[in-house]
């Protein structure tokens, strides 16, 4: 059965992925896969060239977008060391429809114009004003779900998941990623759990950063420019593992044999 990629980064994810827009259209008609989203982090500047580089190869695109989620609300700036040390987390959404690609864009616009502060983030308020034909998924690593669970405890990941429903209803999916880092390890059978506990489907992805896996360094060079480090920093990012690229639908079965309903989520 297939597959489709629904949190994938192009070259529009500044200096943090190396995927460029034509060679995900081009991987995934080889791949025959139906469909691929594009989740850049913050904008949509890649939305327009995506459409029609997935068209051209028979694809259909979904828009979409890893949106940043600014923990104290997107007004909020921070007054002090400790409150900037506070991360924003993720959120990643995709239209359903003209309309829902119309929320995207106002969401997007509004994370600019009224959220800026480093990254441009949005809210639970901009998302219960703008939610309408958006699917939402509870994102990577650095989800709002995943961060909740990692820096709080499974009370408060579940209270976040309970409240995301209340805006999304049943276009609210936990993502679930096994990309080797073992942070994934401890999140995935809680979210297994969560999804029982509050009905919440699971859906099956691989936070793509770049097309495939030799392609780590040189994603990894694009992180070290854009945080002013170099390769032998040992303190600086990295993504954790060469496993963050765009695995054909036989890859991405094998690697969720054991929750196939979570790929067939992918296709609905």
């Amino acid at each position: 059965m297939s597959f489709v990629h629904l949190h994938v980064h192009s070259e529009y994810s500044l200096l943090e992925a190396a995927t460029r827009i034509k060679a995900i259209a081009k991987k995934t008609a080889e791949d025959q896969m139906p469909a691929v989203a594009l989740t850049d982090n913050g904008n949509m500047f890649g939305a327009i060239e995506f459409y029609f580089a997935c068209l051209d190869k028979g694809v259909k695109p979904i828009l979409g977008l890893d949106a940043y989620l600014a923990p104290n609300g997107r007004l909020s700036r921070a007054q002090d060391r400790n409150e900037i040390q506070k991360p924003n987390t993720r959120l990643v959404l995709l239209a359903k429809s003209l309309e829902g690609y119309h929320n995207l864009c106002k969401i997007s616009t509004i994370g600019y114009q009224e959220g800026f502060y480093y990254k441009p983030r949005i809210d639970d308020e901009v998302l219960k004003k703008h939610n309408e034909d958006l699917i939402l998924l509870s994102g990577g690593l650095r989800g709002d779900v995943a961060q909740a669970f990692l820096s709080q405890g499974p009370d408060a990941a579940l209270a976040r998941i309970r409240a995301l429903k209340e805006i999304f209803g049943d276009r609210f999916y936990l993502e679930m990623n096994r990309t080797g880092v073992s942070e994934w390890d401890r999140i995935n059978p809680f979210l297994i759990e969560a999804s029982k506990i509050t009905g919440v489907s699971l859906v099956a992805a691989n936070d793509v950063h770049y097309l495939k896996p030799d392609d780590q360094m040189a994603q990894e060079v694009l992180v070290c420019i854009g945080s002013n480090k170099t390769l032998q920093d040992e303190s600086r990012f990295r993504l954790g593992s060469n496993q963050f690229y765009l695995k054909s639908a036989s890859e991405m079965r094998e690697l969720f044999k054991d929750l196939p309903e979570a790929c067939d989520h992918t296709l609905k």
